[in-house]
Formats: structure tokens, C-alpha cells, sequence
């Protein structure tokens, strides 16, 4: 993933693409078809695919993504409060009040 990221911040698409599929490919492997990092993937393989211009294919892996997302973390409640993931919950906070998952303040 870190390579795929860096070929695309680069604007190497082509480069990025293989890698973000070898990750997928990977990932599947290791933590199996339904995981959030599986999920992670195919959400960049999305971006780097509008990044060049194939629409189809973007969608596709996004919503793919979305979808195991939702599947793995719950959709937000209907006519309620939304579904928050564990320590996603202070994201509006302001900076400096913010921690990370690892407890440092942001």
C-alpha cells in the first residue's frame, strides 16, 4: 500500500495500480476476503482509478470497499444517532484535544 500511495503521489498511475492490486491481492491472502484492510485497498485502488479517468472501474472498487466497510462496522442507525467505530469518536474535536490510537494529542 505504502508503494501504491507513493507511485500516486507521484502521479505514476500505472505503477501505483499494480501495486495497490498486488496489495489487494496480498491482503486477501493474508486477513481474508472480508477485512477492513482488504476494504482500505480496494478504496485506493478506486482513487488511483479516477486518478485515471476510469470511471467504471473507480466506482466499482469504492463502492466494493464501502460496502465491506459497512458491512464490517455497521451503518448508521435509521431515524437515531449514527453508529460510531471504536476511537472515531473524537474526530471533531479540535486539534491539540484530539488522541490517537495510540494516545499521543493530535
Amino acid at each position: 500500500m505504502v508503494l501504491a500511495k507513493t507511485y500516486g503521489a507521484l502521479s505514476l498511475y500505472t505503477n501505483a495500480l499494480e501495486m495497490g492490486r498486488e496489495a489487494l491481492r496480498l491482503r486477501k491472502l493474508t486477513f481474508g476476503e472480508t477485512n477492513l484492510v482488504v476494504a482500505d485497498a480496494q478504496a485506493l485502488l478506486g482513487e488511483i482509478m479516477y486518478e485515471q479517468r476510469d470511471l467504471q472501474g473507480a466506482e466499482n472498487f469504492a463502492r466494493q470497499g464501502l460496502q465491506m466497510r459497512m458491512t464490517l462496522l455497521g451503518r448508521p442507525a435509521l431515524g437515531g444517532g449514527e453508529q460510531t467505530p471504536r476511537g472515531a469518536g473524537d474526530q471533531n474535536q479540535p486539534v491539540g484535544k484530539r488522541k490517537s490510537r495510540c494516545g499521543q494529542i493530535l
